[in-house]
């Protein structure tokens, strides 16, 4: 099977507006498109890739969530999903004849970096915008709203994951499962914990696990599991240290 891979597209700032973004050129011989999130404003995924040439695997990021109510543009991304090509994943699965894949945003636990649970949550809570910008119903979505439902698709991935299966097991996350993923320059700061979490032992219940939201590409195994990152990011972050985003990465499994 046979994977296209790619996150953090923020199709959005294309051009001259919304309506002037192009999907990506999806690559012959691929299974599935994977976007792992913070791809387009809101639902414009649908819009955007709902008519692909092969099914589209997507979770959402924060990059949707800004300026809407979360409960709402889940309900709206898997109503509008529906008769299309996207198959819209939070804390869902998906099996065909060879493989189950998992799928949710899952959050952050905000501890396991070099701060304190407590330190990360405070500054969180201080510095990060995404808890003003998304909301919950009516009300900001608060920090500790996000650290419960990182609870929650971590109890549901746990369950899902001690299931056997006779197949291959691939996971799909916004946020990075692993503080490995992420770049030296970000390892020792209070922003680590708002990227990443210290799930490698339930990383390894997996065969391939995907994920966005850090600012790179990666590719690296704990232990037999591989983990894949490839973020093409915001356009005006030219400076920070990098690999290239590849638009037609592709991995086989």
């Amino acid at each position: 099977m046979r994977l296209q891979i790619a996150s953090d597209l923020y199709h959005q700032f294309e051009g001259e507006g919304l309506a002037t973004a192009r999907p990506l050129r999806v690559v012959e011989n691929v299974d599935y498109l994977v976007l792992a999130g913070s791809v387009h404003a809101g639902a414009e995924v649908l819009r955007l890739y709902g008519r692909a040439p092969v099914p589209v695997l997507f979770v959402h990021g924060c990059g949707e969530l800004r300026g809407r109510s979360m409960p709402g543009l889940r309900r709206e991304l898997a109503k509008g999903a529906a008769g299309t090509m996207v198959r819209y994943l939070e804390r869902k699965t998906i099996r065909n004849e060879t493989a189950r894949i998992l799928g949710c945003c899952l959050w952050s636990a905000y501890e396991g970096g070099p701060f304190s649970f407590s330190e990360s949550m405070s500054d969180a809570n201080r510095t990060l915008t995404d808890h003003r910008l998304i909301r919950r119903g009516n009300q900001p979505l608060r920090v500790r709203d996000a650290l419960n439902e990182h609870i929650r698709s971590r109890k549901w991935l746990e369950t899902q994951l001690s299931t056997p299966f006779d197949g291959i097991t691939i996971v799909i996350s916004h946020f990075a499962p692993s503080y490995r993923s992420l770049p030296a320059y970000m390892r020792e700061t209070p922003a680590a914990a708002w990227y990443a979490s210290a799930l490698d032992s339930l990383v390894q219940m997996a065969d391939v696990w995907i994920h966005g939201r850090v600012p790179d590409t990666v590719d690296y195994a704990v232990r037999s599991t591989r983990v894949v990152c490839n973020a093409r990011g915001l356009p005006w972050e030219t400076n920070l240290p990098r690999r290239q985003f590849d638009s037609a990465f592709t991995i086989d499994v």
